[in-house]
Protein backbone atom coordinates (compact mmCIF):
# COMPACT_ATOMS: atom_id res chain seq x y z
CA UNK A 1 0.00 0.00 0.00
CA UNK A 2 1.43 3.35 -0.97
CA UNK A 3 1.89 6.28 1.40
CA UNK A 4 -0.76 8.26 -0.49
CA UNK A 5 -3.37 5.52 -0.01
CA UNK A 6 -2.48 5.20 3.67
CA UNK A 7 -2.80 8.98 4.10
CA UNK A 8 -6.20 9.04 2.40
CA UNK A 9 -7.51 6.25 4.64
CA UNK A 10 -6.27 8.05 7.75
CA UNK A 11 -7.93 11.32 6.70
CA UNK A 12 -11.16 9.52 5.78
CA UNK A 13 -11.21 7.88 9.21
CA UNK A 14 -10.76 11.26 10.88
CA UNK A 15 -13.54 12.76 8.76
CA UNK A 16 -15.91 9.94 9.68
CA UNK A 17 -15.10 10.36 13.37
CA UNK A 18 -15.84 14.09 13.30
CA UNK A 19 -18.99 13.49 11.23
CA UNK A 20 -20.17 11.02 13.89
CA UNK A 21 -19.57 13.57 16.64
CA UNK A 22 -21.44 16.19 14.61
CA UNK A 23 -24.41 13.89 14.00
CA UNK A 24 -24.57 13.02 17.71
CA UNK A 25 -24.48 16.73 18.61
CA UNK A 26 -27.32 17.49 16.18
CA UNK A 27 -29.42 14.68 17.64
CA UNK A 28 -28.69 15.67 21.27
CA UNK A 29 -29.06 19.43 20.93
CA UNK A 30 -31.47 19.74 18.01
CA UNK A 31 -33.76 16.73 17.81
CA UNK A 32 -34.01 15.54 21.42
CA UNK A 33 -35.35 18.84 22.91
CA UNK A 34 -38.06 19.06 20.26
CA UNK A 35 -39.16 15.41 20.40
CA UNK A 36 -38.80 14.42 24.06
CA UNK A 37 -40.94 15.60 26.96
CA UNK A 38 -39.32 17.59 29.77
CA UNK A 39 -39.21 14.52 32.01
CA UNK A 40 -37.54 12.32 29.39
CA UNK A 41 -35.15 15.11 28.42
CA UNK A 42 -34.02 15.50 32.04
CA UNK A 43 -33.54 11.71 32.23
CA UNK A 44 -31.43 11.84 29.07
CA UNK A 45 -29.28 14.58 30.60
CA UNK A 46 -28.86 12.63 33.82
CA UNK A 47 -27.86 9.45 31.99
CA UNK A 48 -25.41 11.37 29.80
CA UNK A 49 -23.75 12.75 32.94
CA UNK A 50 -23.46 9.23 34.36
CA UNK A 51 -22.04 8.03 31.04
CA UNK A 52 -19.39 10.77 31.04
CA UNK A 53 -18.30 9.79 34.56
CA UNK A 54 -18.25 6.08 33.65
CA UNK A 55 -16.14 6.72 30.54
CA UNK A 56 -13.70 8.82 32.57
CA UNK A 57 -13.29 6.12 35.22
CA UNK A 58 -12.91 3.41 32.57
CA UNK A 59 -10.30 5.46 30.69
CA UNK A 60 -8.35 6.05 33.90
CA UNK A 61 -8.38 2.37 34.79
CA UNK A 62 -7.52 1.30 31.21
CA UNK A 63 -4.52 3.61 30.95
CA UNK A 64 -3.22 2.57 34.39
CA UNK A 65 -3.63 -1.19 33.95
CA UNK A 66 -0.78 -3.06 35.57
CA UNK A 67 0.29 0.04 37.50
CA UNK A 68 -0.65 1.31 40.94
CA UNK A 69 -3.88 3.33 40.81
CA UNK A 70 -2.73 6.51 42.58
CA UNK A 71 -4.13 9.91 41.70
CA UNK A 72 -1.62 12.63 40.80
CA UNK A 73 1.42 10.44 41.39
CA UNK A 74 3.34 12.12 38.58
CA UNK A 75 4.46 15.66 37.99
CA UNK A 76 1.75 18.05 36.75
CA UNK A 77 3.10 20.73 34.47
CA UNK A 78 1.58 24.24 34.51
CA UNK A 79 -0.42 25.39 31.50
CA UNK A 80 1.49 27.16 28.76
CA UNK A 81 0.23 30.39 27.20
CA UNK A 82 -0.28 28.63 23.86
CA UNK A 83 -2.63 26.09 25.47
CA UNK A 84 -4.72 28.86 26.98
CA UNK A 85 -4.93 30.84 23.73
CA UNK A 86 -5.98 27.74 21.77
CA UNK A 87 -8.84 27.10 24.23
CA UNK A 88 -10.33 30.61 23.93
CA UNK A 89 -12.07 30.03 20.54
CA UNK A 90 -13.74 26.90 21.93
CA UNK A 91 -15.00 28.76 25.00
CA UNK A 92 -16.29 31.62 22.83
CA UNK A 93 -18.03 29.19 20.43
CA UNK A 94 -19.76 27.39 23.31
CA UNK A 95 -20.80 30.71 24.87
CA UNK A 96 -22.31 31.90 21.57
CA UNK A 97 -24.12 28.58 21.09
CA UNK A 98 -25.54 28.75 24.62
CA UNK A 99 -26.61 32.37 24.10
CA UNK A 100 -28.81 31.33 21.18
CA UNK A 101 -30.48 28.42 22.99
CA UNK A 102 -33.96 29.43 24.17
CA UNK A 103 -34.84 29.26 27.84
CA UNK A 104 -37.91 27.28 28.87
CA UNK A 105 -41.15 29.27 28.93
CA UNK A 106 -42.21 30.13 32.48
CA UNK A 107 -45.66 31.44 33.26
CA UNK A 108 -44.99 32.77 36.75
CA UNK A 109 -42.21 33.12 39.29
CA UNK A 110 -43.81 30.59 41.64
CA UNK A 111 -44.10 26.85 41.27
CA UNK A 112 -47.88 27.03 41.83
CA UNK A 113 -49.47 29.07 39.07
CA UNK A 114 -52.68 30.10 40.82
CA UNK A 115 -53.49 33.37 42.48
CA UNK A 116 -54.61 33.78 46.07
CA UNK A 117 -58.40 33.69 46.56
CA UNK A 118 -58.22 37.04 48.38
CA UNK A 119 -56.04 40.16 48.41
CA UNK A 120 -52.77 39.62 50.24
CA UNK A 121 -51.55 42.39 52.54
CA UNK A 122 -48.45 42.51 54.76
CA UNK A 123 -49.14 41.41 58.35
CA UNK A 124 -52.31 39.53 57.42
CA UNK A 125 -52.86 36.14 59.03
CA UNK A 126 -52.69 33.15 56.74
CA UNK A 127 -56.01 31.43 56.12
CA UNK A 128 -56.10 27.69 55.44
CA UNK A 129 -57.60 26.60 52.12
CA UNK A 130 -61.13 25.18 52.08
CA UNK A 131 -61.21 21.70 53.63
CA UNK A 132 -58.06 22.25 55.71
CA UNK A 133 -57.82 23.11 59.38
CA UNK A 134 -55.21 24.79 61.60
CA UNK A 135 -53.65 22.31 64.05
CA UNK A 136 -51.45 24.77 65.92
CA UNK A 137 -49.80 28.16 65.92
CA UNK A 138 -46.35 29.31 67.00
CA UNK A 139 -45.10 32.84 67.66
CA UNK A 140 -41.58 33.72 66.59
CA UNK A 141 -39.94 36.76 68.15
Amino acid sequence: MSALTQGLRTNLGRWQTWAGFGAAAVVLFGVAPTVLSDFRLSLLGKFLCFAIVAVGIAAFLYTRRGQPKKLLDRKVEPLAAKQIWTAIPLVVAVAVALAFMPLPHQLSATMISRSAPYDLTPGMRLVPPPGWSITGEQQYT
